[in-house]
């Protein structure tokens, strides 16, 4: 590899390792400056800065000036594509967008604090989106999550000397609370739901009382329940990703790849719908004069298809519910709100926070305690109603003995 040392004058020496050449025919290469008192110490040190180029420990002049943009298209081909989900991916790629019209033609290595300043106040502005609605909070967490991940990796990679996020005052945000049905509302779905399709009960039946994520929902197979002791194995998800379809993959984190106890009348009540598959699949095979060769509902046969047999949308059931609680005029029950309600009715039936971690497949005790910390803090209020209630019978008892 040719090799360049440049004597710039007051002991100062460029290094330059050439490393061939851009679109344009411009050569591209390796530069370091340093300190030597003369020219053999530089010879000594460029000796070191070759061999650690030649070992790939060294980036390229034009990556060291980087703009942010063409730092996002490095970040994600050689680290984040690897190590995040599609899902997650397809969403910073949509965050940054945004980023990339503010910031991305300004240098990585160049960005001051007070341009992150403007780009927030830019998003909390009345027409941010256009349409005269301010960014919520949490859209706005999701630009700060993307920024912080871009400039941490620049500082650890060296191409950057501080993280100009981190200089920002952290914004105050208020947790939004979740609007929870009352008990008469919930009795009122499940009510409504017992005329709803099967396949339809199956899907709402297994979100709350299975505690899943409609991606684990849609990526079930039949094979991943074991029909004698009433359980069901979570071993992947279902996403969907605009432009790309669907995507099946790992469940969100490690913990959520568990296996979870079904009641009985969700382990009939999928009984019947396999019966109903099975009943329309020969019907079909009836009217198309075919033999039906291959079983509807064999164990390698996702639970919930399309009628060509491929796995059905991630979205269906958020379809399905927003169309049905508007018919019956009923509270908006979500995918996610059943699998909360599931979390909350263990607890108030007394399961310790540990046992609804696992049944929900989070990666943390503390994540559970703190998304069901409304439930406890209820249960709470009812463990000292009940115990004043103890102590007025304590009183009144005391009361009739004298």
């Amino acid at each position: 590899m040719p090799s360049k040392i440049r004597n710039r004058g007051n002991n100062n020496y460029q290094f330059f390792v050439p490393n061939g050449y851009d679109a344009t025919g411009k050569q591209q290469g390796f530069i370091k400056t340093v300190t030597a008192s003369n020219q053999t110490e530089a010879k000594a040190l460029y000796d070191l800065f070759l061999r650690d180029c030649v070992q790939g420990k060294v980036l390229a002049s034009s990556i060291e000036k980087m703009t942010l943009s063409q730092f996002y298209d490095y970040w994600k081909e050689k680290f984040a594509i690897a190590r995040y989900a599609k899902t997650t991916m397809a969403c910073y790629n949509q965050v940054f967008v945004r980023i990339n019209a503010a910031l991305g033609h300004l240098r990585i290595d160049k960005i001051k604090p007070i341009q992150l300043v403007d780009f927030f106040a830019q998003l909390s502005k009345q027409d941010a989106k256009n349409n005269d609605t301010p960014f919520t909070d949490r859209s706005i967490a999701k630009y700060r999550e993307l920024l912080q991940l871009l400039f941490s990796s620049a500082l650890k990679w060296e191409l950057t000397t501080s993280n100009p996020l981190e200089k920002l005052d952290k914004p105050r945000t208020r947790k939004k609370q979740k609007e929870i049905p009352t008990q008469e509302e919930v009795v009122k779905f499940f009510d409504c739901l017992s005329k709803a399709p099967l396949k339809s009960q199956l899907m709402c039946m297994l979100a709350f009382a299975g505690g899943l994520r409609r991606e684990e929902l849609s990526a079930l197979k039949q094979g991943d329940f074991n029909a004698e002791k009433n359980t069901a194995k979570i071993e992947r998800a279902a996403t969907y990703i605009p432009g790309e379809g669907i995507h099946i993959g790992l469940t969100k984190t490690n913990n959520s790849e568990r296996t979870i106890s079904l009641p009985i009348s969700v382990m009939k009540l999928r009984e019947s719908y396999n019966a109903e598959i099975k009943a329309l699949a020969m019907r079909r095979a009836k009217r198309n004069k075919v033999v039906l060769l291959d079983d509807p509902i064999s164990s390698d046969k996702w639970l919930f298809s399309q009628p060509d047999g491929s796995i059905g949308h991630p979205h269906a059931l958020n379809s399905f519910l927003k169309k049905f609680c508007f018919e019956h005029d009923l509270f908006n029950f979500t995918p996610h709100l059943l699998r909360h309600l599931h979390g909350s009715y263990l607890l108030r039936n007394g399961m310790d926070i540990a046992a609804v971690s696992k049944s929900l497949g989070h990666s943390k005790k503390s994540f559970t305690l703190d998304t069901y910390i409304h439930t406890i803090e209820t249960i709470e209020d009812e463990t000292a109603s009940v115990m004043q209630n103890v102590l007025s019978s304590i009183k009144s008892q005391k009361k009739h003995a004298k």
